[in-house]
């Protein structure tokens, strides 16, 4: 045999063989894809289901906070001085009228618990306010 022959030879066989290589890579190939977009998919429900649930329990604790601030007082308190006294009101809109509530005088445990009330509710409006902003977000990412 001579060197070329057996170099042609060699180089059919080395045709041959890439062309199985080729041909197995390719189905490789197309598993590998197919299975990175199952895992796309997946992660995409994942994820989506994620912020469904965030989306539900931002809904619920908005529900919970709103209920819990009919239950405070709205407003601010006012103090006005009158003579020598000094009195304590709850200022507040009601359908748009300014209304001066009368509480008290000055020395009452009643004005310091309001005063917790007050705050207690505009902590939560503004935590409100957030889960709105939060709720706003998620739909976004959901769409």
């Amino acid at each position: 045999m001579s060197i070329i022959f057996l170099h042609h030879k060699v180089l059919k066989n080395i045709k041959k063989w890439c062309k199985i290589i080729l041909h197995h890579e390719h189905k490789i190939l197309r598993k590998l894809w197919c299975k990175e977009d199952c895992m796309k998919e997946v992660q995409k429900t994942v994820i989506q289901g994620v912020l469904e649930e965030e989306l539900d329990r931002n809904i619920r604790m908005k529900k919970r906070y709103m209920e819990e601030i009919e239950k405070l007082p709205k407003g601010s308190l006012l103090l006005r001085k009158i003579g020598n006294q000094e009195y304590y009101y709850l200022k507040y809109r009601e359908n748009k009228k300014n209304i001066a509530k009368y509480i008290g005088k000055k020395d009452q445990i009643i004005i310091k618990a309001l005063e917790e009330q007050i705050k207690k509710r505009k902590h939560l409006e503004s935590v409100i306010k957030n889960l709105n902003k939060e709720e706003k977000e998620i739909k976004k990412a959901l769409r």
